[in-house]
């Protein structure tokens, strides 16, 4: 490429970013805006502690322990231990953690020095340890979904291998598949552990088969001979850091990570070890030490408690399930891609602050990149085709939302989660139609100057950000307490909780879209810097 054509390149890049840019509000408007949206949480959450510390006694899941974070006191502090996949996680990591340190090392030597044998290594190391964690007979459960969706690869039909891995995922609840799993975990303890973990891994597998057999079929990725494509799925589904907790990667990118050039090991690697290992080791105690302090995992199993709530303690609960649910995303999805990065598989990053983001869009696309990346790429964009029309682009997003519902597993409360993301998305989507519509925008630029148009449209994103919370509540609590949010929030907080609530929100969108213009504008100058 001619440094003419590389000019005009970064000129289109620059102008097509600059289009997402708002314009900056005053210090002291935007500085009022995220002081109040700060002080917003502050309060919810403290009448969220309050709560939490006077019905402690009522909440069966919030124990006496001695906390591991003071180890100066030998005193005892209640813990609300209710959230299952944060403790299994941390019982995963105690199981398994040094294996999974230790496989970066392993891997990076075998490729470095048996090349010829490094897909082996990596495949034969990622199943044993799955076998140490799960036991080998669940592993062998596991494997016969990869033989199942490899045999649909074979058909060269992208059509058949949907069907076979959604008919299994659909399958896994009736007999046979239903019946072994079962036989594999006779007592509740084997069940809530291995076969909590079978279960996760049963839906990563599932996806990660998917994203191997169309990345061939569509000739994304160089085909294999039958014996090397069945042990380089082996490798893809079961491969270590990734394997139990996730994030998703395409197997595009996980075949790469054997081809590309390794980078060197200097100073800088090691220096990065040590500051990521600080940064999620600082997010780990965060995450776990809220524990102490704020119940609301406890909370979503008591809904007479949750009824019962003043509107602030309740906003704080929601607020603080998000806080929650992200805040250990960020710890065991950013260890996970920062132990797969160290391998050279370029692994999503971890989720953003929900506390900044204030677009259905933008949460989908930047808390879990990995499942964003893969409905895109598998689902939205093999649906729309070459169609740019809004319909076209609303069904594909349907689809999306359908393969979602299916895959967090077909139950009452995961639906409503997904259609009521589904509307959300399809609300946002009419909103940019009408905004890129010429006659709207003389209109809004007639009437409005820029800086009215940023506040306009942050007070449009309020009522969908309030929609955004009570979607994401069903999924966090299950239905009957997903009702009593919707039923609270919206029905029974007039006339002034609801207008509060939108206020706030206002608030945090003016926050989100400062926040995001001092990213756009940083990726500008970043560009610029590399001359892209």
């Amino acid at each position: 490429m001619s440094g003419e054509e590389k000019n005009a390149e970064v000129t289109i890049k620059e102008v097509r970013l600059s289009r997402k840019l708002y314009p900056s509000l005053s210090l002291v408007e935007i500085s009022l805006y995220t002081a109040t949206w700060i002080l917003g949480v502050y309060l919810a959450c403290h009448s969220l502690y309050m709560a939490s510390q006077e019905q402690a006694r009522r909440l069966y899941t919030v124990d006496m322990v001695r906390p591991w974070w003071k180890f100066w006191s030998s005193s005892l502090m209640k813990r609300d231990g209710t959230d299952h996949e944060w403790e299994t996680w941390k019982t995963t990591s105690l199981h398994v953690g040094a294996l999974v340190i230790l496989f970066p090392l392993v891997s990076s030597f075998s490729k470095h020095f048996l090349k010829d044998f490094s897909l082996a290594i990596t495949a034969s190391y990622s199943v044993a340890a799955t076998m140490y964690l799960i036991g080998v007979l669940p592993t062998l459960y596991l494997f016969l979904q990869i033989v199942v969706i490899w045999a649909a690869y074979h058909t060269n039909s992208a059509k058949v291998v949907w069907v076979v891995a959604i008919s299994y995922i659909l399958c896994l609840n009736m007999f046979p598949l239903k019946t072994m799993k079962d036989s594999l975990f006779p007592n509740h303890a084997s069940q809530l552990y291995q076969g909590y973990l079978t279960s996760v891994l049963l839906a990563w597998i599932n996806a990660r088969c998917v994203s191997f057999a169309l990345d061939r079929i569509w000739y994304n990725v160089e085909r294999e001979s039958v014996a090397n494509s069945l042990l380089m799925l082996t490798a893809f589904c079961f491969y270590l850091p990734l394997g139990v907790m996730g994030p998703l990667v395409s197997s595009k990118t996980f075949k790469e990570s054997f081809t590309n050039p390794l980078p060197p090991l200097d100073k800088t690697v090691f220096v990065d070890i040590l500051k990521q290992s600080l940064r999620y080791a600082v997010w780990f105690c965060v995450t776990d030490v809220s524990l102490y302090f704020l119940y609301q995992q406890a909370l979503t199993l008591h809904p007479d408690i949750v009824n019962s709530l003043n509107l602030w303690a309740l906003c704080g609960m929601g607020y603080f399930m998000g806080q929650f649910f992200q805040l250990k995303y960020v710890v065991m999805y950013g260890l996970s891609s920062f132990l797969a990065r160290l391998d050279n598989v370029s692994a999503p990053p971890h989720p953003k602050c929900i506390g900044r983001i204030h677009l259905y869009s933008d949460m989908w696309r930047y808390f879990d990149n990995g499942l964003y990346l893969f409905m895109q790429q598998y689902i939205y964009l093999p649906v729309i085709g070459e169609a740019t029309s809004l319909l076209a682009r609303l069904l594909g997003s349907a689809v999306c939302f359908s393969f979602v519902y299916v895959w967090h597993g077909t139950m009452d409360f995961v639906l409503i989660w997904s259609c009521l993301n589904f509307l959300g998305i399809t609300c946002e989507g009419l909103a940019r139609a009408v905004g890129r519509n010429s006659t709207y925008q003389k209109w809004e630029n007639y009437y409005l100057s820029h800086l009215a148009i940023r506040r306009f449209h942050a007070l449009l994103a309020s009522p969908l950000l309030v929609m955004s919370s009570l979607s994401n509540f069903y999924f966090f609590t299950g239905l009957e307490v997903g009702h009593i949010f919707m039923r609270r929030v919206l029905l029974e907080s007039w006339p002034w909780g609801l207008p509060t609530i939108l206020f706030f929100l206002y608030c945090c969108s003016q926050t989100s879209i400062e926040v995001k213009n001092y990213e756009i504008k940083r990726q500008i100058m970043a560009g610029r810097d590399r001359g892209e």
